[in-house]
């Protein structure tokens, strides 16, 4: 009797832990409604940021590895667009290769406040649902009229969006 108690229990035990895990609590996660000023398409433009670039120097009969980091400001044209689409019900969705840094964040949020009370910026929150948890993480943003500007947390990096709906 005490052997089928046991066994009970314990299959409650992992009865209970599978049907937790299949409903984690990001399925129902909501950030609450969108920011107006940053709802809509939104169309990658240009970017600024650093690239490290390593070579060889050969000095007599040694190789020298150098490595060196420039800054790159690049540009896109039109075609084939870089989108990111902030939701009313404040989802982030993107679609191309160049914004797949943003692809696992379903959820954003813009703080009402700015980042600095003397400054236009703003504060995006950007949550990443893994493995059953919703995780924060925050950027500057700029928005003027039909321009976004997401500042990343690396010096002198940007990255410029123009509306595109």
């Amino acid at each position: 009797m005490q052997r089928h108690l046991l066994a009970c229990s314990w299959l409650l035990v992992v009865a209970g832990f599978v049907i937790g895990c299949s409903s984690g609590p990001t399925a129902g996660f909501s950030t609450g409604p969108g920011d107006p000023r940053v709802v809509g398409t939104w169309r990658l433009a240009e970017r600024g940021f650093f690239q490290d670039s390593v070579y060889t120097i050969r000095i007599d009969t040694v190789n020298y590895n150098r490595d060196t980091t420039f800054y790159v400001i690049r540009r896109y044209g039109t075609t084939n667009p870089q989108t990111l689409t902030f939701e009313h019900d404040g989802k982030l969705t993107t679609e191309g290769s160049e914004v797949s840094y943003y692809r696992p964040i379903n959820n954003y949020r813009v703080d009402p406040d700015a980042l600095r009370p003397d400054s236009d910026t703003l504060r995006l929150n950007l949550f990443i649902s893994t493995n059953g948890a919703n995780v924060r993480f925050q950027q500057a943003l700029r928005v003027r009229q039909d321009s976004l500007l997401i500042i990343p947390p690396c010096n002198a990096c940007y990255i410029k969006f123009v509306r595109s709906q």
